[in-house]
This record gives C-alpha cells, structure tokens and sequence, in this order.
C-alpha cells in the first residue's frame, strides 16, 4: 500500500506538470545556474543519451551484443518472460507507453538536490528535482491524466490543491503534513521542489549570482570525477554542511569543533562519487576535496606524496595482480601514537610498557626498526610457470644497513632447525621450514631476501629465487593506458583476462558435461566460447591521486562494483519476495 501511495504521489507531480506547459525551450534551462553555489547536496544524471551510448560502447557489451550470446538467450524459456512480457503488455493497454517511451524521458538530464536545511521549528531541507523528459511530454501527459483523476477521487476533502501562476508559469501547490509540494514544469523540464518561494524565484529569474554552473568548488570536483563525460554524478558540500551545523547548533559545535580540527575533518570542503563509461570500461570515481591542504590527523596520514617506483623493476612479468603505493610507516605510528596517547591514556601506557618489554627482550628498537624501512611497497601475484602461484611482499629500505641488524636479531631467537640460510647466483636467502617428522607438514616455507635497498618476502625460495633475477620489470602497457602521466599514490591492478578466462575455459566442459541437462532450463552447450569472452574483457585497475587540492581514487573495470552491487542486491530482493521462484525455475 505504501508502495502505490508514493507512485500515485509522484505520478501526480507529473500529472499537475503537464498542465504547465510553457513555450520556452528546455535547452535554456540549465539546473546548475538556478542553484546556489553552496547548494549542499546534487545527486544528477547528466545526458541520459549520451550515457546510454557510452555504455553501448564498451567492450563487455560488444560480448552481449554477439551472435553467440543471443544464441545461447534464446535458448531460455519463454516461461522466464511471460511475467515480464505480461507487466509491458498490460502498461501499453492501459497508459499507452512502453520500455521504449520509458527510456527516451530519461534521455536527458535528471538530478535531485538539497539547497539548504531550515531549522525552524523543525529541520525541514529545501529540495529541487529537475527532470527533463524531452520529447516523451505528450506520452507521460496522457498517462499522468488517467492518475489525476484517480487521486482526485482518493484525495481526502479538507486537502485542496492550489492552481496559480508566475511570470507566464503554472504552478501547483499539493499540501502535505509539513510544507507543501510545489510543482511547475519549464519547457519540457519539470520542477518539483518542496520550498513554494523559492521555486516562484527560479521562475520570474532571479537567479543566484554565485552558482553551481560558476561554482569553483563544484565545477572541481564534477570535472576530477566525470573527466567531461556524461554519467551519474553525487556531490556533498561537506563545508558547507559543517557551516549548518554550526549556525544553527552553536553550543555543540563549540563542543565538537576541537575534535573536528584534531582530525581534520574541516579541510575536507566537499566529497564526490561518479559512475560513468570511459576508454571501453565502466569508470567509478570517489573524490575528497581539500584545495587549501589538509590538517590534523587526516594530513599527517594522507601526505601529498606520490610513489617513487623505484620497486617497479622487480615486477614480475606474468603478472596476475599487484599493488603499489606509497606509505610511511614511521609517520603513521608517530601519528597513531599522538592519537592514542590523547584519546586513551591509560591503554597507551599500557602499550608502551608492553613495547619496552618486547624491545628488551629482543634487543631492538621498534622506531629504529619502522625509521629503517622506505616509503614504498609492493605486492605481487604471478606465475612462473607451475600451478603453484606466486606471491610477494617487496619493501623499499631506507636504512638496509640497520634492517640487516634488526633482522639479524630476530633470527637469533628463532630455533636453529627452523631456519635455513642458502645463496643462489649470488644472492643470499633466509628461510623457514617448520614441516618436521611424524607430524602435518606445513605447505609454505617464508623466503626472505634483502638487497638492492629492497625487502622481499615470499612463500617459498622457488619463487624468491625466481623474482631475484628480475630488474626490468615495467607497469603492464593496459595499466599506463589510465594512469595518464603514470603519477599516483596508490595503484592496484588484475589481469582479469588471465584470470578469468583460463577458469571459464575449464569450466566451460564441465558444466556441459556434469550439470544435469533435463534439470536446467537453459542450453549450456550453446554458452559463449572462451575465446569470445577473451576479446570482450579487460583488465581492471584502482588507482589514487593524493596532491593538495584533493585525493581521487579511479577504477576502471569491465563490470563496476555499483552495477555488481545493485544487480546482487536485486536479485537478493527477488529471492525474498519470490522465495520458490528459483525453485520453480528448474521444475521446468
């Protein structure tokens, strides 16, 4: 019930919008110019067709677009579809619209923003929606007019809508509890907006001189994250939410505002997410906007300091994943320590006694030992040839000398049957076998090597043996193709194609082989080839960008972990609305 009442009540904004008409043209409107630039929150679609195109565009769905995936689609029963077909047959009966009417009114741009927060008596937000529906005006009309006059006969009586103009515009006014819903429609765009004067200011024109469209602020950020492409854009003024919070609670913000500086949550102006198409991949970015630096615990932590790559010629080349990035050990437990001694006392003295008892009996320093190691490290995933993966752990080395002792001393405590010691082409290896007689062996055998100002960790000396050979080793060419000038903080890479598709290659026989065929209702032997499913997937990356105007985090990605989220979201909904669905399912 509560589902129909919000589709009734937002069918009948759109009812009370096609009676407003007005001649001028929706390409003058521009939502950005009539919102202030201190607008607090603008989740907006822009271009819907573009978007769409782009998404047309990439390389995972030339798969879908393939002969061989329509042969095996049409191999579902039509059982599948009927609920679906019957949904489209009956909304074309009934209101004269298909998926097809559906799809254009989202052609152009659609966004939802929060202009500010009244407090009084009650917190009570300014919110503006600005959807423009295009050419689909006259095929919404007639659906919303089969609503209106369903609403108007459920609308209870002391309830009464209001029909007026301003500048030439219609408006409705549609009461609620609070404050009312007020409804106009400029051109094709339509407004609804919770606050009645300030939508009359949008228009008779009165317009803000500084808006989002001059904004610096939001412009930044729209341009890190969208990189001039159409997608799905959400922006937070985190300034000018905290500016809010402290107008209108003045008392416990003065409470709050030393802890707020302590971590540096003031530098932070505004945060960002996009999801858009770019280079053949789905493109999700996250962005935290801090153009005059950052402060407190949030900058000691997060420093402008890009990754030297120095580690980078060690990479391995058949690759599978790596990460690579810049950290600074040494700085992070200054700052953890600074933290805890101010936030809890009393645990941290504890914890310093418990250090100096450790550092006692191993006869080490822990800040000699964190002020000895670099800022950058390595982890790598490959395979050399056998089945057996490769994994590494490479640190670059400050102070190699002083690593050496520190590691020299803890050797000395292990027990003299477990470690081993052996060089190879030159290169001097320490390892661990704790497999012994009469008991379970243990499958892994840590191989460490220090040379070359580097710390390298392994499972086993095989594969250590392996990576000490390599000094050419280069970021994979796919990865470059987004790294631009190939400066970042922080990159992660999967050769999904590797990956992948050697699992779906095997797998592939298998289910056509092992998977019971009168109990499915699909055809597995008309699945994709591996082969197609090769030339259809890319790799995937996440890189940051740390600099002082702000941290960016980028990941490119064949699927996109929004889509994979709300597509197993969706289906998880499903499964609890329709729980023998799936049952019923493969009955057939």
């Amino acid at each position: 019930m509560k589902q129909k009442s919000f589709i009734l009540c937002l069918l009948l904004g759109l009812v009370f919008s096609v009676n407003s008409l007005q001649a001028q043209d929706q390409a003058g409107f521009d939502v950005e110019k009539v919102l202030p630039g201190d607008t607090l929150l603008y989740v907006g679609l822009t271009d819907g067709a573009s978007f769409c195109d782009a998404m047309r565009e990439t390389d995972l769905a030339g798969l879908f677009e393939s002969e061989e995936w329509k042969y095996f689609f049409s191999s579902f029963p039509t059982e599948m579809f009927d609920q679906l077909k019957q949904g489209q047959q009956q909304m074309a009966s009934q209101f004269g619209i298909d998926f097809d009417n559906v799809h254009m009114a989202f052609a152009g741009n659609l966004s939802l923003a929060v202009v500010d927060v009244q407090m009084a008596p009650m917190p009570y937000p300014t919110v503006l929606l600005s959807w423009d529906l295009g050419n689909q005006k006259e095929t919404v009309s007639q659906l919303i007019e089969m609503v209106k006059q369903q609403i108007g006969m459920e609308m209870p009586p002391h309830l009464k809508m209001e029909d007026y103009e301003v500048n030439g515009y219609s408006v409705t006014v549609i009461p609620t509890p609070m404050n009312p819903v007020v409804v106009s429609y400029v051109g094709n765009v339509l407004l609804i907006c919770s606050d009645q004067a300030y939508l009359e200011s949008i228009l008779v024109g009165e317009y803000p001189e500084e808006s989002l469209a001059n904004s610096t602020q939001y412009q930044d950020v729209k341009k890190q994250l969208l990189k001039g492409n159409s997608g799905v854009l959400f922006y937070l003024n985190t300034a000018g939410a905290m500016s809010t919070a402290e107008e209108n609670f003045p008392n416990e913000w003065m409470e709050a505002q030393g802890f707020v500086q302590m971590l540096g949550v003031d530098s932070l102006h505004a945060l960002g997410f996009s999801f858009s198409f770019d280079k053949g991949q789905v493109n999700e970015a996250f962005y935290m906007y801090t153009p005059e630096g950052r402060s407190g615990v949030f900058g000691d932590l997060v420093p402008e300091a890009p990754v030297s790559k120095e580690l980078v010629k060690f990479l391995p080349e058949e690759l599978i994943s790596f990460e690579h990035g810049y950290i600074d050990f040494a700085g992070w437990y200054r700052v953890l320590s600074n933290l805890a001694e101010n936030m809890a006392p009393y645990q941290y003295q504890e914890f310093l006694q418990m250090k100096q008892e450790m550092e006692g009996e191993l006869g080490l320093s822990l800040e000699d030992f964190l002020n000895s190691l670099g800022n950058e490290y390595m982890i790598s995933f490959s395979f050399s040839g056998g089945l057996i993966p490769d994994l590494a752990l490479q640190v670059s080395l400050k102070d190699e000398a002083m690593f050496q002792s520190i590691f020299q001393q803890v050797l000395a405590i292990v027990p003299p049957q477990v470690r081993y010691q052996f060089t190879w082409q030159g290169h001097n290896f320490t390892y661990f076998n704790y497999s012994r007689p009469r008991r379970d062996p243990v499958p892994v055998a840590p191989t460490v090597l220090i040379e070359d100002n580097r710390f390298l960790l392994t499972l086993f000396p095989e594969t250590a043996k392996s990576l000490a050979t390599v000094t050419n080793g280069k970021l994979p060419e796919d990865a470059l193709r987004y790294l631009n000038d190939g400066s970042y903080t922080m990159a992660r890479y999967a050769n999904l194609k590797d990956l992948l598709v050697p699992i779906y290659r095997t797998a592939l026989p298998l289910i056509q082989a092992l998977v019971p065929r009168s109990e499915i209702p699909v055809e597995p032997a008309l699945l994709p080839s591996a082969d197609l499913v090769e030339k259809h997937l890319n790799n995937a990356i996440f890189y940051g960008v740390i600099n002082k105007e702000g941290i960016c985090w980028d990941s490119y990605s064949p699927f996109g972990l929004t889509p994979f989220s709300v597509v197993l979201g969706g289906i998880g909904y499903f499964a609890e609305q329709n729980p023998y669905f799936f049952d019923d399912l493969f009955d057939w």
